[in-house]
Formats: structure tokens, C-alpha cells, sequence
């Protein structure tokens, strides 16, 4: 998430490169909560708490997703833009980023394998995994079902230097955009609702099925969703310091509250039950959640990038510490902390959770889901000390 100007040409003739950005701590502040609820989500999924509290976490749970790509695209969309354009050192730079990202996933989901083979997962054949491994396939017994982020994330970086470019050069033409994106992802899905009421309690008819609009969606593929949080994320960002933070919180407010009744109206009960938001993240309820936790977050007065010590702009300008070392630790370590979790609850449960079955519920599953965390953040932290000991440079720490 660091990011560096562009200075080969100033360098080259002798001037001082460009200093170096500040790594904005609340972006990591937002990271570091969502992982949190993913992995509540993954818990509690399979728990029998049945409490309203239970519920409202979970439904407020629906913004860790989008959270996590508007901080993406806050830090892709608003990082250093090269005035000559998009080149083909940006093109190499861009390549090599989703070859990283693409050879992480293929090794964790080698090592998935591994690890639910030992808990009697089936033995595939090599056709079965080398397809399961490197060409996004899955397998029985192996749950990788989660890993749909990093897909959608590989897919995004495909996309991310088109979307920046228009960013940069054209504001009208990518905000029609998102607003094409909205309309097909959020507006058909409340629009929905609102037609099928109307023919229910007051036409008493059969309601007319506006997803068929889908048919012509632009973007009519699996991950179009994140490609519009990633981009209001980008425009969130930027005007982070000119939303007045009321408006944010009532964002927030009326976003879970409108959620919370939808989920009302899909099961007719405030009780949680283990039942999620149906298409939960396709509600304008959602965006209206996500956006206001995403703004009170980042648009903290006073906070200005990282504050690393005395001598750093900003410095004087910090997160209150227990917030600045959350998000230095638990925010700085979500992509170890993504792919250990699931095993981890797998092991949990397998070891304690017949003996814990008497206190299920969210305090339980909060605690359980530190687990993951904790070891996440010291598995990141062996793994750049290594790095930073053979000299290979620092960990790349991207959303």
C-alpha cells in the first residue's frame, strides 16, 4: 500500500528523487476490521447463535467486502499518476503485481490441499489438480470457496490501470461509469424490492422480475460489484476531508438499519438463526453502510498519513495508539490473516467447539475469530523479518 512517484527521469539527470508517500494509516484501520468480520462471517456461519445482537453483526458484517476494495481502489486511484500516460514500464509493474498475486493464491491453494487431505479430504488426480491449482478450479473436501476475493481482486488488476487513466483524464466519463455500475449491481436489486411490495400488498400480483434487465448489463460478469466499490472507493478517498463526518455517521445508520429490515423481509425474523442477507451485497443499503464506516474511518480529523516519528510530515497527526497499533499489526496483515483463517476454524472447531457448544453466540465467535488474526499477524511479520534479513526487500503489503 506504499506508494512511490515516478522519478526515473528526474533521477537520471541528477535531481533529488521525489519523497517518499506516507502509508495512510486508516486505510489499514479499515483493512483490519473487515478481515475481522470476514472471519466472523466464516464463523459464524456455521454456529447456533440466535440472538438479535448476533444479527445486527452480522448484517453490519456485509460492508467488510466492499470496505476492502474501496480501500484498494482509495490507494490504486489516488497514488502517483504519470502525466505521459499509462507506459510499459506501468504495463511491467502491473503485470508482475498480478503475477504475484495470481502465484500466491495457486500456493496457498496447493497448501489447502495439503491441509484438508490430512483432515480426509480425497485424493484428486493430477489432471484435477493441476486445474484446481492454477487454472481456478476447485475440488471436493477442500474449501476454497472464500477464495473468490482474490479472483475478483486479479480480475480488478486486470482493469485498474484503464479505470485509473480515466480517473485521471476523464471524472465525467468514470463517474458515468459507476453510475452504470450502480444502477445494474444496486439500483435493479432495490428497485426489485420496492416493485415486488407494490404487487404483493397493494396490486396483489405476481411482480414483474426487473433482474431480467441484467440481460444487458455492460459488465455482466461475477465480479462487477467489486469493480464499483474499487472505484467509489477512489472517489470516497479523495473527498474524505469535504464529507462532514454526520453525514457519514447517518450513512452508516440508515444503511444497517435498511438492512437489517430487508434481511427482516427476507425471513420474518430480527433473530439471527445463521441465515445472511440474501444478494447482501447488492443492496443500495449496503453501499450506504459501507461508505459512511469507510468515511468515519478515513476522514478522522486531524489524521494524515502515517506519523512513522518526529521528522515525518504528519507527525504530529496520529490515530490514538490502541487504533495505530491495530491497524500497524492486524490492518498490515490481512492477506496471511485471509488465507490462514479457514483451516484455522476448521481446527477450532474440530478441537473445541463440542465443548464451547453451550456458550455459541457472537462473544464466542469474536473470541475465536482473534485466533486467526493473532497468528496471521505473527506469520506476516516472520515472513518480512526473513525477507528483510536476506535482503530482498520489503513485503509488499497492497490491499
Amino acid at each position: 500500500m506504499y506508494s512511490r512517484s515516478s522519478t526515473k527521469s528526474n533521477t537520471e539527470q541528477g535531481a533529488s528523487p521525489a519523497p517518499r508517500r506516507e502509508r495512510d494509516l486508516t486505510l489499514d484501520l479499515v483493512k483490519g476490521i473487515a478481515i475481522l468480520l470476514v472471519i466472523m462471517v466464516h464463523n459464524m456461519a456455521h454456529t447456533n447463535g440466535e440472538s438479535a445482537a448476533d444479527m445486527v453483526v452480522m448484517t453490519f458484517s456485509q460492508c467488510a467486502i466492499p470496505c476492502f476494495f474501496m480501500a484498494a481502489g482509495a490507494v490504486y486511484l489516488n497514488g502517483p499518476g504519470d502525466p505521459a500516460g499509462f507506459g510499459k514500464g506501468d504495463a511491467v509493474k502491473q503485470f508482475r503485481k498480478i503475477l504475484r498475486v495470481y502465484l500466491g493464491l495457486a500456493f496457498w491453494k496447493a497448501l489447502y490441499l495439503a491441509v484438508y487431505h490430512s483432515f480426509g479430504a480425497p485424493v484428486p488426480g493430477m489432471r484435477d489438480i493441476l486445474t484446481y491449482v492454477f487454472i481456478f478450479g476447485s475440488l471436493p473436501g477442500v474449501n476454497t470457496s472464500h477464495f473468490w476475493f482474490m479472483e475478483a481482486y486479479i480480475t480488478i488488476l486486470l482493469i485498474a490501470p484503464l479505470l485509473k487513466e480515466v480517473y485521471l483524464r476523464n471524472r465525467g466519463l468514470f463517474l458515468y461509469i459507476v453510475f452504470v455500475l450502480f444502477l445494474f449491481e444496486n439500483g435493479l436489486t432495490g428497485a426489485g424490492l420496492l416493485v415486488r411490495l407494490v404487487c404483493q400488498f397493494i396490486l396483489h400480483k405476481e411482480p414483474f422480475l426487473l433482474g431480467n434487465f441484467g440481460a444487458v448489463d455492460p459488465f455482466h460478469f461475477q465480479y462487477s460489484f467489486c469493480i464499483f466499490y474499487y472505484m467509489v472507493g477512489g472517489v470516497l478517498y479523495e473527498k474524505r476531508r469535504e464529507i462532514p463526518r454526520r453525514y457519514a455517521a447517518v450513512s452508516f445508520a440508515a444503511g444497517l438499519l435498511g438492512l437489517i429490515l430487508i434481511r427482516y423481509s427476507q425471513y420474518e425474523t430480527f433473530l439471527w438463526k445463521g441465515s445472511m442477507v440474501v444478494s447482501g451485497h447488492f443492496w443500495v443499503s449496503t453501499l450506504l453502510m459501507a461508505s459512511g464506516f469507510f468515511l468515519l474511518l478515513t476522514g478522522i480529523p486531524g489524521v494524515e498519513g502515517a506519523s512513522e516519528g518526529p521528522g515525518v510530515p504528519g507527525a504530529g497527526s496520529r490515530l490514538p495508539r490502541a487504533a495505530e497499533f491495530f491497524a500497524r499489526t492486524v490492518g498490515q496483515s490481512t492477506e496471511m490473516i485471509f488465507y490462514i483463517h479457514m483451516p484455522l476454524l476448521v481446527m477450532i472447531d474440530r478441537a473445541l467447539y463440542p465443548r464451547l457448544l453451550p456458550y455459541d453466540g457472537i462473544l464466542l465467535c469474536a473470541a475465536e475469530s482473534l485466533i486467526p488474526a493473532a497468528l496471521g499477524v505473527l506469520l506476516t511479520f516472520a515472513v518480512r523479518g526473513i525477507k528483510g534479513a536476506s535482503g530482498s526487500g520489503a513485503v509488499s503489503r497492497d490491499v
